[in-house]
């Protein structure tokens, strides 16, 4: 049984995306499985066969635009419908109001207050990783 942490990173920038992927298994080491969509297409497809702990988008991508696959994920009845996101974005005055799984962090971050926000996202999982 895999019960590794499953956090899918959705970035259309190839550096950001891999230092996010570096930053998650610096602060959770063996204990996540990270994966990556360059778009909320590519993303949207992936959130429809797996079940993830965590989401990390971005908001401005190509053909699909994080804002609207948030809105696909959160407004369909998928298995990460209640999956928490962190929204990473230059332009952090976007609106979720509708829901409060959502965190939103500004561009450029920070890895403390990345890991921080993972902390509080993954709450009671990552707390049942704890040997």
């Amino acid at each position: 049984m895999n019960d590794k942490l499953k956090v899918l990173v959705v970035e259309d920038e190839e550096e950001i995306r891999d230092f996010i992927g570096f930053c998650l298994e610096d602060f959770l080491g063996n204990r996540v499985e990270y994966f990556a969509s360059e778009d909320g297409l590519d993303a949207l497809e992936k959130v429809t066969l797996n079940k993830y702990d965590l989401i990390i988008t971005d908001i401005k991508m190509p053909n699909m635009d994080g804002k609207e696959f948030i809105l696909k994920v959160q407004g369909n009845d998928t298995v990460n419908k209640s999956t928490p996101i962190i929204v990473l974005s230059s332009f952090p005055d976007i609106n979720f109001d509708q829901d409060n799984l959502i965190y939103i962090m500004k561009k450029p971050f920070k890895i403390e207050r990345l890991t921080n926000i993972v902390r509080i996202a993954l709450g009671d999982k990552l707390m049942s990783q704890v040997s």
